[in-house]
């Protein structure tokens, strides 16, 4: 079913009985869709003790802005192919379970900043990811090395 909104609803988020609304403010885009309670299964307990593990690593403050800078170059130049990245945080995930997809010796369930040092993992810096096609390489990659 497609809504058609008369007035601009830009900066309105959250849930209303069973829709949730989102916004994203860089794309300027407002969207709605159905709640869905993911159901309880092993593969959900997995990914939410991954989501959880990936919480309690603290990335540096140069290592997110990186990432930012990244962001904006990407979704200035993005082929068309590739979606929209709207923060850091989505993009450092993405590019966490591209690292789990290459090296499946890497448990994002129980992974630490020190194995990250330890095994020189290649989502050590944003550059490093771009050479290990963890991330899309974007103009300018070359320069985002703040490590981790």
């Amino acid at each position: 079913m497609k809504v058609k909104v008369t007035f601009p609803a830009l900066g309105y988020s959250g849930r209303v009985g069973d829709m949730v609304f989102c916004e994203l403010k860089d794309a300027k885009v407002t969207y709605a869709r159905r709640y869905v309670k993911p159901a309880n299964t092993a593969a959900n307990d997995r990914f939410k003790a991954i989501q959880k593990n990936l919480w309690k690593i603290h990335p540096s403050s140069g290592y997110k802005n990186d990432l930012r800078q990244y962001i904006q170059i990407f979704n200035q130049t993005k082929p068309d192919r590739f979606a929209y990245i709207t923060n850091w945080h989505c993009l450092w995930k993405t590019m966490m379970f591209e690292l789990q997809r290459l090296d499946p010796t890497v448990d994002l369930s129980t992974l630490t900043r020190q194995e990250i040092y330890a095994r020189d993992l290649p989502c050590i810096s944003v550059a490093a990811a771009v050479s290990a096609n963890l991330l899309y390489p974007v103009p300018g990659w070359e320069t985002l090395v703040n490590q981790f």
